[in-house]
């Protein structure tokens, strides 16, 4: 009782504007009650209503209904009206016969290759390109080959997968005539030939669709500039091949860091040496530096040498000192001998591991050092790369590398114009690196990746001085905030410009706001029109365009700003921005309306997702999934009810897993139900880790299934290096493991009482049983004395470095003296086997805990 009362004064005092009810009185109790009434009332109300939604959405898929939308505006609806008779006339003028091969290859062959030139060719779109650059990553660190690691990935987190899942439009890319040229070089040898004679005459290069930020794309970009003039000046029509000079440009560009040379500045290149040099020698440059043509060894600079340092001696240890390591508690864990399988690294491989389930969800954690760096030296590159006089202008997107610059510059001395997706052009022009071209006059910025002000203070007063004769800059802002046109006036009032020898007109939207002239005598200045061009004044059609033609990765950034943030731009035209984005450029629609932030264009977007995307509104990684109102504006989920799991209450979550368990197989269900559950235990700051445990143990306990599949050993992708250190080439960790190590005692207890016997003593490929398999930083007392319990011969079953749980506890519970008696005491573990190292698992304790636990036991 006094308990109780100390506990009641304490949570009195913890707030002083905090009511509680022996202060209220009667009518205020009784409103208070009915406040919390009303709120639950409403609750369950909601809830019932989604359930309601769900089951219609599931019966009406069944049954092959039409969406109904109905609960739609009267606007919106007008819309839907509209694009279905457009539909009806598109259908009717599109029934165009198909070409028949048979008669085209009849033909004269140069006729048949005429008409191939006018054939397009398409590109995969990535699908969620997140996922395949984690696939790709784990692959190299793993050494688990993509196919293999594709086939343990669920149907949800497969990028494979995903893309089955849309119509064909939405799958594919039209590509540019640069890369439809390089794809109909695979047709035969007499057409590769022709192709390549239409390559290296382009002068006006496209590279949008490309990743300027890729480091093998700027190395194919250096090699082309350089193989096209090669192409001309030595009339190379015979060689089917192209780009004789790719590897050289490789080996000056990424370089293995093993091979650098100690001492040396990447910078610290002698003009002698690049002289050396030739086109067509094979000799690989490293650290910049050229190897000596008959050796193959690089020359050393005496003067860069490494300075020999004398050998230092660390003193010996006193008493005093031995004191001072023995207060800082774990100070004796540096004096544990080194071995390659010590408890450390033991933690680091099962911590840094990952399911190969989740291989597509996340990366996994390497101390490797980098193999490679990448390194641009324009003083090196540029008169490797030479010149070239066939381009005129290019066009790039991302953020290209700011010493790619002056190498390009240098190389291509006939260009006229620049254009810049999702980039911004730095340039270093500082004496020492000087840098003029004369012949660019236009410099295009379509979305900038940076605000007006810091680009005209940066980049404007560069470019003048690199660029003589400029005429135009040309900027088209992306739709965000910072881009306010009183914004952007302001900072051209703000800016000004140091030695400036140009008269800069500045005009917004097509109208003249100001002029800059340079100060001293009056006199006709050379003219540069700055032409800033914002998102009211740009079209819906220049938006879609502009990003269906570039891989921009802030494409779903100006998506949001543009339909939903930006309240300055009519609906009207943010509807058209849809229509040419959405259904003529069949750009994919999910992941870009996760919230009702503009109501209109959300339920269109419904609309869009039903008749053009094959339902496809919501992918696994929406954020805030509004469910709820898709549903009740006639979302057809179709296939994809599994990419909204995460986004359902307990209840509903039944409702829909039961849903998926009659459509698929029971291979293809389990894998996706161990998927999520990992997924939830994995994930240390998962907010409905509970929720979503809980409620599949409660699934799987109403329905009887057989669990064997899903509560299997995983499958671990590991770095390589770990797996050498215990002499071991793959690794299976416990299921139970996880869910033992997630620190959460309800989920341990469900899931233990699933476990059959062979779960509870397996023993994976270095005898780990799933109680030393320590996945996981937490650690829970009350959730190992559960297990212990359910099985306590498991107390002595050691792994191959001779480790008993008592080990992994110990480095848990290294300062709790209470904890490590309990478990020694009661669970008739071995506390003085020592393990690879020699040492018990006391030793792994504080020192002040040891002594104590040794003079109690």
């Amino acid at each position: 009782m006094a308990r109780t009362k100390v506990t009641a004064r304490g949570l009195r005092k913890r707030s002083a504007h905090h009511y509680y009810d022996d202060d209220l009185t009667d009518k205020e109790r009784l409103e208070k009650r009915k406040v919390i009434e009303n709120y639950l009332e409403r609750k369950e109300k909601k809830r019932k209503l989604v359930s309601d939604l769900i089951k219609q959405a599931l019966d009406d898929q069944e049954k092959g209904r039409k969406p109904d939308y109905s609960n739609m505006s009267k606007v919106v609806q007008q819309w839907i009206q509209d694009d279905q008779q457009k539909r009806l006339k598109r259908h009717v003028t599109n029934n165009e016969e198909m070409l028949d091969a048979n008669l085209v290859k009849q033909l004269p062959r140069d006729i048949v290759f005429d008409i191939i030139d006018f054939i397009p060719t398409f590109s995969e779109r990535s699908f969620e390109p997140n996922l395949t650059h984690m696939l790709n990553k784990n692959s190299k660190t793993s050494g688990i080959s993509v196919e293999e690691l594709l086939n343990q990935v669920p149907d949800s987190m497969n990028p494979e997968k995903l893309k089955e899942k849309r119509i064909f439009e939405c799958a594919m890319v039209y590509d540019s005539g640069f890369l439809t040229c390089h794809k109909m070089r695979l047709i035969c040898k007499e057409y590769a030939l022709r192709m390549k004679k239409k390559i290296f005459s382009i002068e006006n290069l496209d590279l949008t669709s490309f990743d300027a930020e890729n480091r093998f794309f700027m190395v194919k970009l250096l090699s082309f500039v350089k193989d096209q003039q090669y192409y001309h000046e030595k009339n190379e029509c015979d060689n089917v091949l192209m780009y004789f000079h790719y590897q050289q440009i490789k080996n000056l560009m990424i370089v293995n860091i093993e091979s650098l040379e100690y001492g040396v500045e990447q910078n610290d290149v002698k003009e002698n040496n690049k002289e050396d040099s030739s086109d067509e020698d094979d000799t690989v440059l490293v650290n910049d530096t050229p190897t000596n043509g008959t050796t193959g060894t690089t020359p050393t600079d005496p003067s860069t040498a490494p300075v020999p340092t004398e050998e230092i001696i660390e003193p010996v240890p006193t008493e005093e000192d031995l004191d001072d390591t023995i207060n800082m508690y774990s100070g004796h864990l540096d004096l544990i001998p080194h071995h390659e399988a010590n408890l450390g690294n033991h933690t680091y491989m099962y911590q840094r591991s990952l399911p190969v389930d989740l291989a597509s969800l996340r990366v996994l954690f390497t101390d490797n050092n980098i193999a490679e760096t990448f390194i641009v030296n324009p003083q090196l590159l540029a008169p490797i790369v030479g010149v070239n006089t066939v381009l005129k202008s290019i066009k790039l997107d991302g953020d290209f590398h700011y010493d790619m610059y002056p190498v390009m510059l240098k190389s291509c001395l006939n260009l006229r114009k620049l254009s810049l997706y999702n980039s911004f052009m730095s340039l270093d022009n500082e004496p020492e690196n000087s840098l003029v071209h004369e012949n660019v006059e236009i410099i295009e910025f379509t979305f900038p990746t940076t605000d007006t002000y810091e680009l005209l203070d940066s980049a404007l007063g560069p470019l003048i001085q690199v660029f003589p004769n400029l005429s135009t800059v040309s900027i088209a802002l992306e739709p965000s905030g910072v881009f306010l046109s009183e914004d952007i006036r302001q900072s051209i009032d703000d800016f000004s410009l140091d030695g400036n020898t140009k008269r800069l007109v500045f005009t917004i939207d097509g109208t003249h706001y100001k002029d800059i002239t340079p100060t001293g005598r009056a006199r006709k200045w050379p003219i540069v029109n700055i032409l800033i061009t914002t998102t009211n004044s740009l079209s819906p059609t220049f938006f879609s365009t502009a990003l269906l033609n570039s891989g921009s990765s802030c494409q779903e950034t100006i998506i949001s700003h543009y339909t939903c943030n930006d309240d300055d731009i009519p609906i009207e035209r943010k509807k058209e921005f849809m229509d040419h984005l959405f259904i003529d450029g069949n750009y994919p629609i999910e992941s870009n309306f996760e919230g009702a932030e503009h109501p209109l264009l959300f339920q269109y977007a419904v609309y869009i997702a039903n008749e053009y995307q094959n339902g496809r509104l919501f992918s696994l990684f929406s954020q805030g999934s509004n469910v709820e109102d898709a549903l009740r504006y006639g979302w057809q989920v179709n296939d994809s009810w599994e990419e909204v799991l995460k986004s359902l209450n307990p209840a509903d979550f039944k409702l829909v897993l039961g849903h998926l368990r009659k459509t698929y197989s029971s291979a293809k269900f389990f894998q996706l139900i161990r998927s999520l559950a990992l997924e939830a235990l994995t994930n240390i700051h998962s907010l409905n880790l509970q929720t979503t445990l809980l409620t599949i143990v409660e699934y799987l306990r109403g329905e009887q299934f057989q669990y064997s599949d899903i509560f299997s050993p995983v499958r671990c992708i590991v770095d390589t290096n770990h797996l050498k250190k215990f002499n071991i080439e793959t690794l299976h960790i416990p299921f139970l493991s996880y869910a033992l190590f997630s620190n959460d005692l309800h989920v341990a207890t469900q899931i233990l009482r699933f476990a059959k016997e062979e779960d509870l003593f397996y023993t994976n490929e270095n005898g780990d049983t799933f109680l030393t398999c320590n996945t996981s930083p937490e650690f829970s007392h009350t959730v190992f004395e559960s297990a212990l319990r359910r099985a306590p011969k498991l107390a002595n079953i050691s792994n191959k470095q001779n480790r008993s749980p008592l080990h992994i506890f110990a480095s848990y519970l290294n300062t709790e003296v209470g904890s490590m008696l309990y478990f020694m005491e009661n669970f008739g573990f071995d506390v003085n086997q020592p393990d690879i190292v020699g040492k018990t698992a006391l030793d792994y304790m504080t020192l002040p805990t040891q002594a104590i636990c040794k003079m109690l036991q």
